[in-house]
């Protein structure tokens, strides 16, 4: 089903780890030992990696084989990436002191923070590691990261190493799309781009675009649907992306339906059976990834004059959503089309007067089209 309100809305707007790997080696010849007790960290473990002292927690407690791999993809990808740097590093610091990496005592635990304090890393990285901590080590029957300790540990990192956003303004959402409407239709690259980009604006998801599926693209009405079929970054139990309506425009130079049409006639015959929407410019044409997307982003916000040491692709979700924010598009409407579960993200970065009246899609275009051509 169509949803009608987002198709009125839409119209409107448009190492560490190298180190590690390459001091702690495992004897040639020595396999670990084992024993009743649970022994202090391993060089294999350390080499292994994070995720696999998960496992032996789990093993702890009796979780082994499919319920164990079942746990473990509780969390996402980019999740075990960023905690399997830390369980690492945490595995290493034990392995050197002798600690029991599984049962430490809360001193050891939170001299493993200083010592990443110490090197320089920032509030949020070592919030991470507190997390990654968390995921195997309880302290007096409660998690690491939740001891009251601990918790007034972290508030005294961000006192002494504050972590501010990385910009407190935004780029000029006009200016980007006084660019687009120059650009060629007739080119590939620029046909690409100018797709990705429009659609990254109209919907503020970066990391989605990549997922997008041809065969859950429909055009209807002059207004294309779409819907995801992969796990996002919000999604959860009860929580997933809702399906995003984008109407026609009236300005062809800004049609996302129009450009949709021209991208996938031009397209049809390098794509073979590639059903991913975004594939690769140049031979061989297949799906793109979110950082082949990024630099495609980059590119753009590159020509249009914008700062880029300041912002990065990312922005856009910034720059797209204030600018709705700004010409009274529904704080819904902003919720939905972006994927925010509550407001609180959005009011603690933007923190502007939201008013019931305005669209969110078209307030974008017009902007471009109120300007001179």
């Amino acid at each position: 089903m169509v949803n009608t309100e987002l198709v009125q809305f839409a119209p409107r707007i448009v190492s560490r780890l190298s180190s590690i790997a390459a001091q702690v080696q495992a004897p040639p010849d020595t396999r670990p030992s084992t024993t009743e007790s649970t022994p202090t960290t391993s060089t294999r473990q350390v080499e292994t990696g994070g995720l696999p002292l998960v496992r032996e927690v789990l093993q702890g407690q009796g979780i082994q084989g499919s319920a164990a791999d079942i746990i473990l993809h509780s969390w996402k990808g980019t999740t075990k990436k960023q905690y399997r740097t830390y369980l690492r590093r945490w595995m290493q610091f034990c392995c050197e002191r002798g600690i029991n990496s599984i049962s430490p005592s809360l001193n050891d635990g939170l001299s493993f923070l200083e010592l990443l304090y110490q090197k320089g890393l920032s509030y949020s990285a070592i919030n991470s590691a507190r997390s990654a901590l968390s995921s195997v080590v309880k302290v007096d029957n409660v998690q690491f990261g939740q001891h009251h300790l601990v918790i007034r540990f972290m508030k005294g990192i961000f006192n002494l190493r504050p972590s501010f956003p990385r910009y407190n303004v935004t780029w000029n959402v006009s200016v980007v799309l006084q660019y687009l409407k120059a650009q060629s239709d007739s080119d590939l690259k620029e046909l690409t781009t100018k797709l990705a980009m429009l659609l990254l604006l109209l919907s503020g998801r970066l990391q989605s675009l990549h997922l997008i599926d041809c065969r859950n693209v429909d055009i209807v009405d002059n207004s294309i649907r779409i819907r995801f079929g992969d796990l996002l970054k919000q999604t959860r139990p009860g929580h997933h992306q809702e399906e995003i309506t984008i109407p026609g425009f009236s300005d062809n130079r800004l049609c996302v339906v129009k450009l949709l049409k021209d991208y996938v006639h031009v397209t049809k015959d390098l794509r073979g059976d590639e059903t991913a929407l975004f594939i690769a410019v140049q031979k061989p044409h297949k799906r793109v990834s979110k950082d082949t997307i990024s630099r495609w982003i980059r590119g753009v916000l590159a020509a249009t004059g914008i700062n880029l040491a300041m912002f990065k692709p990312h922005s856009v979700r910034s720059a797209s959503t204030s600018a709705a924010a700004a010409a009274n598009v529904p704080l819904a409407t902003i919720l939905r089309t972006t994927g925010w579960s509550n407001q609180c993200v959005f009011r603690q970065f933007y923190d502007k007067p939201i008013s019931d009246n305005g669209q969110f899609g078209e307030t974008l275009l017009l902007m471009a089209q109120n300007d001179n051509p």
